[in-house]
């Protein structure tokens, strides 16, 4: 009997719940049944003032019935930060009272299943229904809905309640770092979206190489992230996979200095400015790194390697900043679905620490690359809010840190000591085939970027040793590209003669080399010069000069132009038949026949012209013996006896005979 009359009674209600007017049951109403009722915080209140409203968006999973109804427990404030996770024991005040409920049909409904649910603060006495909250502070608050027989939902948030003034608040100061990454987490458009839905929010913006990669690729992405950035600093976290304790440690830390050029250089190709003072880094520093850093011009270290020690590392003369981000205020953010909640107790920790605590909080990192982007949306619209944070510029925040202690590691997380040598080794090499490298692969940055591969904190002890060596295999085939043809004889007709020298270049480009020629008996006008020969087979006239009759052995060698590595090699044998200095004594000879001839010349020129003054002839001698001073003498020559101007002939002067 008892089914039928169960049945019976089922029937009775069913037609009393349509025919009676005035009433409702949970069957009536869309919504799930009792079982499923949820209620979540959709929004809310970011602190309220002496005497002002909290307001809260509450989804509520469940249906609308006229005889549910909402109501909100406030406990007392939480005098510690760890409290916020315990369950809250004393209640301040409950609102409304149970003499008047607040049904659930008569709130504010939003859209579909939300409402709007506002709780009336006061702080002072009176006589009415607000909640009397006498202090500031962080005060749980449990909203639920509720019916005659007790809570069929319930949700907890925190309201953070101010003094009358916000000028009267001891803040605590807070620093973002917003880091985004290509692939996972906050990625360019979010975080364009972030930046530019928070302009005033002072922010420090890490950009992982992968993202430079992107701007790069993309100009109108890069235009729309800069005017979003606006003045707000950038920097970076390399992805060398170089561990700068390390590579100082063992000596070359120059490696990493030049690949942070380049780093930093990738900014200016997107038309970034990078505040080079700060890098992220995800391996430890230190002492050896601070030094190499702070050479560098490097003020401030990210710490992103889930580290919790922040403070300077003074390394010589330079101090080095290292600031490890509150990983676990960040990373808070995504511990639950509820994104909003989540970011508001994370200001409603932050409000409760700074009771405790003066120094400033530095959030964001690689963790905040898990949080999503409401979540962030709510905690930057909390900082920007006037309350009990306060926004800092990532600089203001560091300043004055404490030392860091002396247990600081003096030792990199990844040390290099078992190949420090073969470093050296094949970075000697690469030194000398830069200079005899002009064009073609393999090129010196290719060699030196598989040498940093081989250095990356991602390769063992084994791999690393391998790819070292896989560079100076390379190296050496990169050397082994000259060659010369065999020995060979040549004849040289005349002591000066220019002669072919060929050489065969295997590469794919143009290589600078080192010739040099070594014999006794033979001079080369090139020995010692840098030539570059270009790829495939060329010859090269040389100068030679035989210093002597015969055949004379010409060494032949090719190097590289530090002279340090022979390349390749022959030898000529030369065959000399012009007689060395013949010409000079020609020369020699022809120029004392010259001079003999001349002085024979001379002399006999000289000989005739004397004969000529001391034997004048006839007429002149005539000529001057007619002067007063001159005494004439006998003459037999009959044809002057009667010549006119002379005196008489002597008497005794014969006739000549006929």
């Amino acid at each position: 009997m008892r089914p039928r009359w169960r049945l019976v009674l089922g029937l009775l209600a069913a037609v009393a719940a349509v025919t009676l007017p005035g009433t409702t049951t949970a069957a009536q109403e869309d919504g799930p049944p009792e079982g499923e009722m949820s209620l979540e915080v959709l929004d809310q209140s970011l602190s309220v003032a002496a005497d002002g409203v909290f307001v809260v968006d509450l989804q509520w999973t469940g249906p609308w019935v006229e005889d549910y109804f909402v109501s909100a427990t406030v406990f007392a404030p939480l005098q510690r930060e760890d409290e916020i996770d315990d369950a809250p024991i004393e209640a301040v005040n409950r609102y409304p009272s149970a003499t008047s409920p607040l049904r659930l049909s008569s709130v504010q409904r939003l859209t579909g299943d939300t409402f709007r649910f506002e709780l009336p603060i006061r702080s002072f006495s009176a006589n009415d229904d607000r909640v009397w909250l006498r202090e500031e502070g962080v005060y749980p608050v449990t909203i639920e809905v509720r019916d005659v027989g007790g809570a069929l939902a319930s949700t907890r948030t925190n309201l953070i309640h101010l003094p009358g003034e916000t000028a009267e608040i001891v803040g605590l100061d807070v620093a973002v770092v917003l880091d985004v990454a290509s692939a996972d987490g906050i990625e360019l458009a979010e975080a364009i979206q972030l930046l530019t839905d928070h302009p005033s929010l002072p922010m420090l913006v890490v950009l992982e190489s992968g993202v430079l990669t992107q701007l790069a690729g993309d100009p109108d992405l890069s235009a729309a992230f800069a005017t979003a950035l606006g003045q707000r600093p950038v920097t970076g976290e390399p992805t060398l996979g170089l561990d700068p304790s390390a590579l100082a440690a063992i000596g070359h830390g120059d490696l990493y200095a030049g690949e942070l050029d380049q780093f930093w250089g990738r900014f200016d190709l997107v038309g970034l400015v990078p505040d080079r003072r700060v890098l992220a880094l995800q391996d430890a520093i230190t002492e050896d790194g601070a030094a190499l850093l702070a050479d560098q011009g490097i003020d401030v270290v990210i710490d992103l390697s889930a580290g919790d020690t922040s403070g300077s590392i003074h390394a010589s003369a330079a101090g080095l900043d290292v600031v490890a981000v509150d990983q676990e205020s960040t990373s808070s953010l995504r511990r639950s679905p509820n994104a909003v909640l989540q970011a508001h107790e994370l200001v409603a920790r932050l409000t409760v620490r700074r009771a405790s605590s003066a120094i400033p909080v530095v959030i964001g990192g690689p963790e905040v690359r898990l949080v999503s982007l409401q979540a962030l949306d709510v905690l930057f619209d909390a900082l920007e809010h006037p309350g009990a944070l306060i926004p800092v510029p990532f600089h203001l925040a560091i300043e004055g840190s404490p030392g860091l202690p002396q247990g600081l590691p003096g030792s990199a997380d990844h040390r290099l000591d078992d190949v420090a040598t073969r470093v050296t080794e094949v970075r000697e090499l690469l030194d000398v085939y830069d200079d005899f490298h002009v064009g073609g692969s393999p090129t010196p940055a290719q060699l030196e970027r598989a040498l940093l591969r081989s250095l990356s904190v991602d390769r063992n002890a084994a791999d690393r040793a391998a790819d070292l060596e896989r560079v100076a295999t390379e190296l050496d085939a990169g050397f082994d590209v000259i060659s010369l043809p065999p020995r060979q004889s040549i004849n040289l007709a005349a002591r000066n003669r220019a002669i072919p020298l060929s050489i065969t270049n295997d590469s794919s480009g143009d290589r600078s080399v080192l010739l040099r020629f070594r014999s006794d008996r033979i001079e080369v006008a090139q020995h010692d010069t840098v030539v570059d020969i270009p790829s495939g087979s060329s010859s090269i006239e040389i100068d030679v000069v035989a210093r002597s009759l015969g055949v004379s052995p010409l060494d032949v060698e090719v190097l590289t132009p530090d002279g340090q590595r022979v390349l390749a090699s022959t030898r000529f044998q030369i065959r000399s038949t012009a007689v060395p200095g013949l010409g000079y004594l020609l020369s020699g000879a022809a120029l004392v026949f010259l001079v003999a001839w001349w002085i024979v010349s001379f002399t006999r020129t000289r000989a005739l012209e004397s004969t000529a003054a001391a034997e004048p002839e006839a007429g002149e001698a005539t000529s001057r013996g007619s002067g007063d001073d001159h005494v004439a003498e006998d003459t037999t020559d009959p044809d002057h006896a009667d010549g006119p101007g002379h005196g008489e002939p002597r008497s005794d002067r014969t006739a000549p005979a006929r």
